[in-house]
Order: structure tokens, then C-alpha cells, then sequence
């Protein structure tokens, strides 16, 4: 009789352990219900993307962008050539659906066997641009590198490739005659112009038929203000005097009453030809071979009394 009673008591001591432990977990799982994490949604405003989308849905059925691919390349040449869609279209078929980009291959490896500049004009990074345009007819060179082919054309299923190829033939052969421009290979950049004395940006000197040949004016900044150079400065020896005016600046005989000070008394920084440095009005303008030393100097005498 006392086992049964023994036995009864540890079954209802488990059976209430059993209730008190799923009351907990109710009460956890009800504690948390509000803690929930949303799930994720796509807060793109525009809905059509050349590039996967990178949305906090993506990849979800919450993400209900359409990825058009813009751009193709096409590789086995000297280098890769790009083919940039420049339709906008929220509904294009993208090109190699269409069966654009295989044409394209097919004329250029033809090409690539028969134009004698072929590989002058590919070994510029050459970059066909696909346009839905009214404005040419079929090609359109935009310079020694760049080719624009209308869209309308191209896309046709009845095209003729043998008119196609010859057609590309004859553009190749007149975009390696056009002379392009070398600063990049030159200088190292394309962000290399100085100004004139008038503060205006100089011309390019390179020999490119194509004037403005897209370069610019190289520039930096210190803590706000414009450094600009004088044209004919190298763009070795601008970033030289620019790190030498960022250590006196940024150094411990400078304070800090003093650099807001400067910035009241210099609105430009021009970097000229020689060792000197002089203050011109509102204008600090340093020599490119000027020392640190001689740099301070000009701005504890002139720009901080």
C-alpha cells in the first residue's frame, strides 16, 4: 500500500513538472512574438537593374525586381570587347536572348582573320554600343574605340552577315586611324590638366583628333580647400607638394587656432613652378620644390599674423 502511494506521488510530482515546464515554454514563446524579425523587403524604387539586385530580398519571392543584362563581353581576341545596351526599356530582351551578342562574335572573329587593324583597334578596349536610334543608320564611330551599331539593325533576323561583316570591316579600318589620346599611358591618369593664369583649365596637349580628348584637371583638397596646379607641374610633383603642405598643416606646430585661422585667410592653394612660397591675396601658392620648412615659414610670417 505505501509503494502505491509512493508511486502515485512521483507520477503526479512528474505530471506537474510536466505543466509547469509547457507553461514556460508558452510564456517564452508568447514573450517573443513581438520580437519576431520582419521578414526582409525590397526597398528598390527602381525595379529593373542591368546587375542582380542587392536588395535586402534578394533572392526571396519579397523581391520582385527584373534583372536586364546591359552589358556583355565578348572574349578570344587580343582583349575582352564590351557590348553596352543602351536601351532603357523596362520589357527588353536582353541582347544575347536575341541572338545579338552571338552575331556580333560571329563578325568579329571573321574580322579578327581578315582586317589587316584589327587587333589595333580591339587592343584599345574597344566598346560597341547597341543603340535603338533613329539618328544613323547602322554604324555610328564615336571615336578610335568606341562603335555604336543600331539596335533596329542588328537585332533584325534578317540581316545580311555577309553585309554586316563587311561593314565592320570597313569601320575597324577607319577607327584605327583615328589617333587617341595617350595621357593615360603618358602621365598615369587621365586627371592630369593644370590652369592657365586666368584660373581657367589648360587644354590637353596630347595628340588626339578628337579635342577635348576627356581629360582633366588634376585636383586635391585641404580640409576644405581647393589645391589646384599651374599647367606644365607634373602630376608626380603636385602630389609631392601636396604631401609636403598636408604635413606642415596636419603638424604639431600647427594648433588648431591656427588651422581655423588659416582657413579664414586661404581659399585656394595653386602649386607653381619653383621653390618658393608666396601669399597672393586669398591664394597660398607654393612652388613645387618648396621644403616643408619653407612652407611653414610662409604661413607663420604672412598667413597666421
Amino acid at each position: 500500500m505505501k509503494k502505491m502511494k509512493k508511486n502515485i506521488s512521483y507520477g503526479l510530482t512528474a505530471l506537474l513538472f510536466a505543466v509547469i515546464f509547457t507553461l514556460a515554454l508558452a510564456l517564452i514563446g508568447c514573450g517573443n512574438k513581438d520580437d519576431k524579425t520582419p521578414d526582409p523587403e525590397c526597398d528598390c524604387t527602381v525595379k529593373v537593374h542591368p546587375a542582380p539586385c542587392d536588395c535586402p530580398a534578394a533572392g526571396t519571392p519579397a523581391c520582385d525586381c527584373t534583372v536586364i543584362q546591359r552589358t556583355f563581353t565578348i572574349d578570344g581576341f587580343v582583349k575582352p570587347i564590351t557590348v553596352t545596351d543602351a536601351r532603357t526599356g523596362d520589357n527588353d530582351t536582353d541582347l544575347e536572348t536575341l541572338g545579338v551578342i552571338s552575331r556580333l562574335k560571329t563578325a568579329l572573329t571573321e574580322n579578327s582573320q581578315t582586317t589587316v587593324n584589327f587587333a589595333t583597334v580591339v587592343n584599345r578596349n574597344l566598346t560597341i554600343i547597341v543603340e535603338d536610334t533613329t539618328t544613323y543608320g547602322y554604324f555610328k564611330r564615336y571615336s578610335g574605340n568606341k562603335l555604336g551599331i543600331n539596335f533596329a539593325w542588328i537585332s533584325s533576323a534578317n540581316i545580311d552577315m555577309d553585309d554586316f561583316m563587311v561593314g565592320l570591316e570597313v569601320q575597324l579600318d577607319l577607327m584605327s586611324s583615328i589617333v587617341l589620346c595617350d595621357c593615360a599611358e603618358t602621365y598615369g591618369t587621365t586627371a592630369h590638366l593644370g590652369i592657365d593664369g586666368n584660373g581657367n583649365v589648360a587644354a590637353c596637349p596630347c595628340p588626339a583628333d578628337e579635342k577635348p580628348c576627356g581629360c582633366t584637371e588634376q585636383t586635391a583638397a585641404l580640409d576644405g580647400i581647393a589645391i589646384r596646379k599651374q599647367a606644365g607641374i607634373s602630376v608626380a610633383d603636385m602630389n609631392a607638394a601636396v604631401a609636403n603642405i598636408g604635413n606642415v598643416y596636419n603638424g604639431n606646430d600647427m594648433f588648431p587656432a591656427d588651422r581655423t585661422k588659416f582657413k579664414t585667410k586661404v581659399t585656394q592653394i595653386h602649386i607653381v613652378s619653383g621653390n618658393g612660397v608666396v601669399l597672393e591675396g586669398t591664394v597660398l601658392k607654393v612652388g613645387s620644390g618648396a621644403t616643408e620648412t619653407a612652407i611653414f615659414d610662409c604661413i607663420a610670417d604672412y598667413v597666421l599674423q
